[in-house]
């Protein structure tokens, strides 16, 4: 990945900042997309994504 915020060769806080930025723009997904889109895109098991959304996608609908 890309260094987004911290240098990867930094060791064990290199790699974190980019779970941190994939998790920050799931959870706006989750809140900005309607759920139906999201699953439709979603290659995996949909049961997958519903727990990962839990309560986040449900509230704005």
């Amino acid at each position: 990945m890309r260094d987004w915020l911290i240098p990867e060769f930094l060791p064990v806080i290199g790699p974190l900042d980019d779970v941190v930025v994939v998790a920050l723009a799931l959870r706006y997904a989750g809140r900005q997309v309607p759920r139906q889109v999201l699953l439709d895109a979603w290659p995996g098991e949909p049961r997958l994504l519903l727990r990962l959304l839990g309560d986040a996608g449900a509230r704005r609908r």
